[in-house]
């Protein structure tokens, strides 16, 4: 037999994002399927309407694919005497060829009804989070200070909220982690890095209490300190 390439053309997206497509499938019972959007990639395979200096990374428009894998085996090393640990960011299980390119495989995070577990942004639009939910972020916000894990594109609908993961209430990030700019600073300091996600988690509660211009959280300082320059 020759290798088989996973077809996903009469596949529906349970969730489509700005570049990626996500899938559900049965093949897969503990995982979803990553995968970038087709329309969303030029000819030679970066990111269609990306600037010249984000076209020097070699993994074109998988660049995001590879900066979720290098956060997990960075963390996966200094977990690596530990018969099992779990992350406040999805688990990668692999890669795999389909007809939509490379498909990244990660952890489903599932409610107790064992489907998709509901994003923060979800339950705050439906009038249904709770103290509950806000105390989960806190703590994910926290372990990952504790464990130096680089958080990036963070928002409402990137993190997840369950409670049949691990038997406890807690959130997890299953988008936007890893460092995404050319000089890791967030990697390098921990410092650094603690400060990045004390503004993430300054954003995300105005954001929770109703302040929507707070998103994408951690990044709207920056984007008024460019727009005033500009």
């Amino acid at each position: 037999m020759g290798r088989q390439v996973l077809e996903l053309r009469d596949a529906v997206p349970v969730c489509r994002g700005n570049a990626r497509n996500i899938y559900d499938l049965p093949i897969y019972p503990g995982s979803v399927l990553k995968t970038v959007r087709p329309d969303k990639v030029d000819e030679n395979g970066f990111l269609a309407g990306k600037s010249a200096i984000k076209k020097v990374r070699l993994e074109g428009c998988y660049h995001g694919f590879a900066r979720e894998l290098r956060e997990f085996l960075i963390q996966f090393r200094k977990h690596r005497c530990e018969s099992a640990f779990s992350l406040p960011i999805a688990h990668i299980h692999g890669i795999v060829q389909t007809d939509e390119g490379a498909g990244l495989l990660v952890e489903k995070i599932v409610g107790t009804d064992g489907g998709l577990a509901p994003t923060i942004g979800s339950l705050q639009a439906s009038g249904t989070l709770a103290n509950k939910h806000r105390q989960a972020l806190e703590t994910m916000f926290e372990r990952c200070r504790e464990l130096h894990i680089v958080l990036n594109d963070i928002h409402a609908n990137n993190i997840v909220y369950t409670e049949a993961r691990n038997g406890i209430p807690e959130c997890v990030c299953v988008d936007g982690y890893g460092e995404r700019v050319l000089i890791p600073i967030q990697r390098w300091s921990k410092w650094v890095n603690r400060r990045r996600i004390d503004q993430i988690a300054r954003d995300a509660d105005q954001y929770l209490g109703g302040d929507t211009r707070c998103e994408p959280w951690g990044r709207q300082r920056r984007m008024r300190q460019a727009a005033a320059r500009a």
